[in-house]
């Protein structure tokens, strides 16, 4: 392992251990496949990536689970919060059924996320995106300079104090 990618480790263990100690769950391992699968959450071992999860939404729209994602390299901290629609796809086979649930996705659900986090948005230079897939991931992202890796805490207390 060459001394970058150390130091590009060691600054994603400080910030997951501060959000640690600020309460929130982290996990090395992505826990949305783990739920996904059925699956114990288990820590992983420490990476340049790490997971938040367990985090306290209204639900607003039909998602199942919700995970922020960190990772840290060279250039940046690129920070992610993902919501899944795993269930209302899970047991669609046809294609216009599902094209049903991505428009339902498009013209309702994003505007209400859209609308409901418009918080976060105003406050943090995050961006929405959607990938279609086994699931919907909806997503809020952003990058950083690793220069400033508490930006990263003041989302996630933001988050906590702002949607509770």
């Amino acid at each position: 392992m060459t001394d970058q990618h150390m130091a590009h480790m060691d600054l994603a263990i400080a910030i997951k251990q501060s959000l640690d100690g600020e309460g929130f769950k982290t996990s090395w391992q992505r826990p949305f496949f783990e739920w996904m699968h059925g699956k114990e959450f288990e820590e992983g071992t420490p990476t340049h990536d790490f997971y938040i999860f367990d985090l306290p939404f209204k639900k607003v729209t039909p998602f199942d689970f919700t995970e922020a994602h960190v990772s840290v390299n060279k250039h940046t901290i690129y920070f992610e919060l993902a919501f899944y629609y795993f269930k209302v796809l899970e047991r669609l086979i046809d294609g216009d059924e599902i094209n049903e649930i991505y428009d339902k996705h498009n013209l309702e659900w994003s505007p209400k996320m859209a609308d409901h986090f418009l918080y976060l948005t105003m406050k943090f230079p995050l961006e929405w995106d959607t990938e279609f897939d086994e699931c919907i991931e909806h997503s809020l992202w952003g990058n950083f300079p690793p220069e400033r890796p508490e930006v990263i805490l003041d989302i996630m207390r933001a988050i906590r104090d702002q949607y509770p």
